[in-house]
């Protein structure tokens, strides 16, 4: 577990595959600007724009879901949603029957993490299974006697800046293509 007792979960090439794909788009962006300049479109910079900047919020959203073990506490950062869940209240993790991650809670309760949400990647590198272990490992090294709020699973709105700043620059963005206008 790291210094800070803290330990994330995830697919190691989220991350990796998402920021290349961003910087992939963004990178062929100036070539589209151009064309639409020559073209006397200046619309279609904007639209292009908005579209790229939606695209990266949804790949900023996508790359930072994972599994967190805290000191006292798990947290599952899904695409739009944040649960957390006390170390007692933690039954048991497994992987499913699709392969994807499954974190059973206090009173039956099943959190799935997009994270590990079961795909062939999963099936072949065991990456669920293998997380499933770990949750297990840290719900049991630190399980102590349950206390009247270790039951509760919080469920949050996740807020992410990268992907929200994306968005909101997709909203100016296509507000100024509305009031440029096709010429």
């Amino acid at each position: 577990m790291a210094r800070s007792g803290k330990r994330t979960l995830r697919r190691r090439s989220w991350p990796i595959l998402t920021w290349s794909g961003i910087a992939l788009l963004w990178l062929m962006y100036p070539l589209g600007v151009q064309s639409s300049l020559e073209h006397g479109n200046r619309q279609d910079v904007w639209v292009v724009a908005a579209v790229l900047s939606a695209v990266t919020a949804l790949c900023r959203r996508i790359g930072t879901c994972r599994v967190e073990l805290l000191p006292d506490e798990l947290a599952v950062h899904n695409f739009l949603f944040s649960h957390r869940a006390r170390r007692g209240a933690v039954r048991r993790a497994s992987a499913g029957g699709t392969g994807g991650l499954v974190i059973e809670v206090s009173e039956g309760r099943e959190i799935h993490p997009f994270a590990f949400g079961g795909s062939v990647v999963d099936a072949w590198l065991k990456t669920s299974p293998r997380a499933a272990a770990e949750i297990v490992e840290w719900a049991q090294a630190g399980r102590v006697a349950a206390g009247p709020e270790d039951g509760q699973v919080r469920r949050s709105v996740r807020l992410c800046w990268s992907a929200d700043l994306a968005l909101l620059c997709a909203v100016v963005a296509a507000v100024v293509a509305l009031v440029v206008g096709g010429g």
